[in-house]
């Protein structure tokens, strides 16, 4: 006789891993892959002619890198000058790129089904860059597509300059 024992099913759980930092009162998260380093101490180089997002150009171990504003970036209320001095720098289409926030928060371990439709009156410029919200016990996560918001920035730069 042989005997079967019934093994727990396995269930590939749908995580998300997110880099979350504040700009202003809102509480950001970005996927953690596309994340390099952060960066504490943001000093760029004023770069003459660029997009009103592009705080300038760094020096990043050699690369030089844009570091973008991320409140310009998405037209959120401007803050003083001196909130903007921390960064995650991100990888985007293999391009390094510098977003300037004004904290770095943590890193957060989220499933996937807990991702909710961003509210009807969710006002925050383009929707195509924030893919949803997440409810934690410390606020509301709003999830940003990085890629769609640097690509839109990159369309609307190309096209300001034809």
């Amino acid at each position: 006789m042989q005997t079967m024992i019934a093994k727990p099913q396995q269930v590939a759980r749908q995580e998300l891993e997110l880099v979350t930092f504040r700009v202003g009162k809102l509480t950001f998260g970005i996927e953690i892959h596309h994340v390099k380093e952060i960066n504490s101490h943001l000093v760029p180089t004023r770069a003459p002619h660029a997009h009103r997002a592009v705080l300038g150009v760094m020096n990043l171990r050699g690369d030089v890198i844009t570091v973008v504003d991320l409140a310009t970036l998405l037209k959120l209320p401007q803050r003083s000058e001196g909130a903007r001095g921390k960064g995650v720098i991100v990888s985007v289409e293999g391009e390094l790129v510098a977003v300037a926030v004004d904290q770095v928060e943590d890193v957060v371990t989220l499933e996937r089904h807990e991702l909710h439709p961003l509210p009807p009156n969710f006002r925050l410029g383009d929707s195509r860059v924030y893919q949803g919200v997440y409810p934690t016990e410390h606020g509301l996560v709003v999830l940003l597509d990085i890629v769609e918001a640097m690509e839109m920035h990159l369309q609307r730069e190309s096209s300001s300059r034809s």
